[in-house]
Formats: structure tokens, sequence, C-alpha cells
């Protein structure tokens, strides 16, 4: 089968014309794949907890009467204890 010059200009054309197509396609792909990827990547980094430092506005007070309370006791035990021994028939 004889095939005329206009119709292999036209077979010619359409396959241009296609694999055009196909790479038009493939690219397309592409880039909704980054696009995706991008996206999914501003979502995760929006979605990161923050921590704020800040200085209270109060001023921190330090109770130290536990420390002295303590010693206090401490000091006192010895004293009775001193005064146990030396008066064993007080109790």
């Amino acid at each position: 089968m004889l095939i005329t010059g206009s119709h292999q200009l036209k077979r010619g054309s359409l396959q241009k014309r296609s694999a055009i197509m196909r790479n038009i396609d493939q690219v397309a792909k592409i880039m909704i794949v980054k696009v995706c990827l991008i996206l999914v990547c501003l979502v995760i980094t929006a979605c990161a907890p923050t921590v704020k430092v800040e200085s209270p506005q109060e001023p921190i007070t330090i109770n130290l009467n536990i420390k002295l309370d303590a010693d206090i006791r401490v000091k006192l035990e010895e004293e009775a204890k001193k005064d146990i021994a030396a008066n064993p028939g007080i109790f």
C-alpha cells in the first residue's frame, strides 16, 4: 500500500504532537508532585509547636523559713537529748 506525501506529513505531525503531549503530561505530573511536597512541608512546619520564654511580671520570692525552721528543730532536739541525758528521771 502506498502512502502519499501528505498522509506521511499528517502521520509525522501527529506523532510529534503526541510526543509533545506526553512530555507536557510528564512535566505536569512532576510539577504537581513538587507542589504537593512543598505544601506538605509548609503544613508540617506550620504545625510545629512554639515555645515562648518570658520573664515573670512579679519578682520571684524564695521562702528561707523552711531551712531556718529545720535548723532550729535540730538544735532543739540536740538540746533536749542533752537535757534528758543530764536528768534521766524527768520523765
